[in-house]
C-alpha cells in the first residue's frame, strides 16, 4: 500500500477508516485528519509536537519500537563522534564549547526529524497493520503488530534504551581510550585516564594548582631495554622568561616502549605556577617534549 492508495481508502472506504481509527485509538481524529488532507501521507503529513519534544517516548507509546531503537542508535553515533572533538577543536578554529553544542544539536536534529516525519512514519506503521488485518493470510510479528497505545512502553523506553546503549557506550569509550598513541610525550593527572589520541591533541595542557599529582607518559616505537632513560623537567614564569631546569632523573631499564612516571606534585604549596617543559632523552638523544601550564 502506497501513500496515495492509503489516503484514498481513508476518504472513500468507511470500513477501512473505522478500522484505521481502531488501530490508532487515542487521538485518532487528529491523525485521520492529517492523513486525509495530506497530498501523500507517506511523504509528509504535517508537524507533530509530541514526536519533536519527546521522540523516544512518543515512538514507544505508538508501538514504533524499531524507530525508537534507531533514535538511540543515532544518539550513540553522536556520542562516538564526540570523542573526535578535541582533535577537531585543536586543528580548527572551533571553540571548546563546541562539544556541549554538539550534544544539544544532536538532540535537536533527532527531534526535528521525528517532528517533521513522525506523522508520516506513523501512517506507514498504521497502513502496514491495516494491510495485515485485511489480508488474513499475512502475519506479522506480534511486537510490530500492536494497535492502540502503550503508556507502559513509553515509561520503560529509557530502561530498555539503557540496556541497549550502555554496553555500546562503554565499548566506544574503551575503544577510544585504547587506540594506540603516536610516539611522543604526554602529561596527565594522576588517577585520571591516560591520554588518548582524542584527549591528547592539545599542544599545551593546562592544570590547576592543587589539582593533584601529574604523570608523564612516554610512548616509543620500541622497548627501552637497558638504554639510559632520562626525564628533564624545566620551568619558567612566562614566555618572556628563560627556562630553569628543576630536575633531571635517570632510569636504567624498561621492558616496554610505553613508560609512565610520576612527574610533579601540583598540590604541593611550593610548586610554582607558570609554564613547564618535560623532555625525554634515551641515551642522550631527544625523543620527545611536552609543554604544560599550572595555573591558580
Amino acid at each position: 500500500m502506497n501513500g496515495t492508495s492509503f489516503k484514498n481508502k481513508l476518504n472513500n472506504d468507511a470500513s477501512f477508516r473505522n478500522e484505521t481509527g481502531h488501530i490508532i485509538k487515542n487521538n485518532s481524529d487528529y491523525y485521520l485528519r492529517k492523513w486525509k488532507t495530506s497530498k501523500n501521507p507517506f511523504k509528509y503529513s504535517g508537524w507533530n509536537w509530541a514526536a519533536f519534544l519527546v521522540s523516544p517516548v512518543w515512538l514507544a507509546y505508538r508501538h514504533m519500537y524499531l524507530w525508537a531503537v534507531i533514535y538511540f542508535v543515532l544518539l550513540l553515533l553522536a556520542f562516538a563522534a564526540a570523542y573526535a572533538f578535541p582533535v577537531i577543536i585543536h586543528y580548527t578554529a572551533l571553540p571548546e564549547e563546541s562539544l556541549f553544542v554538539w550534544g544539544i544539536v544532536s538532540l535537536f536534529l533527532a527531534g526535528l526529524f521525528f517532528g517533521f516525519k513522525g506523522n508520516t512514519l506513523y501512517a506507514k506503521h498504521v497502513g502496514r497493520i491495516a494491510g495485515f488485518l485485511e489480508n488474513k493470510n499475512k502475519q506479522a510479528a506480534p511486537l510490530f503488530n500492536k494497535t492502540g497505545t502503550s503508556p507502559v512502553s513509553a515509561v520503560l523506553v529509557f530502561a530498555a534504551a539503557a540496556l541497549l546503549i550502555y554496553p555500546a557506550a562503554v565499548w566506544v569509550s574503551s575503544w577510544a581510550e585504547n587506540i594506540p598513541l603516536p610516539e611522543g610525550v604526554y602529561v596527565y593527572e594522576e588517577g585520571s585516564s591516560p591520554p588518548s589520541p582524542f584527549t591528547a591533541a592539545e599542544e599545551v595542557q593546562v592544570f590547576e594548582k592543587y589539582s593533584g599529582a601529574l604523570e608523564v607518559l612516554y610512548v616509543g616505537e620500541e622497548p627501552i631495554g637497558d638504554r639510559t632513560f632520562e626525564v628533564v623537567l624545566s620551568h619558567r614564569e612566562n614566555e618572556d622568561a628563560s627556562w630553569e631546569q628543576l630536575s633531571e632523573r635517570s632510569y636504567g631499564f624498561f621492558t616496554s616502549s610505553r613508560v609512565s612516571l610520576h612527574l610533579l606534585d601540583a598540590d604541593n604549596p611550593l610548586t610554582n605556577t607558570g609554564e613547564y617543559r618535560v623532555e625525554i632523552f634515551i641515551d642522550q638523544e631527544t625523543k620527545g617534549t611536552a609543554l604544560f601550564e599550572i595555573v591558580n
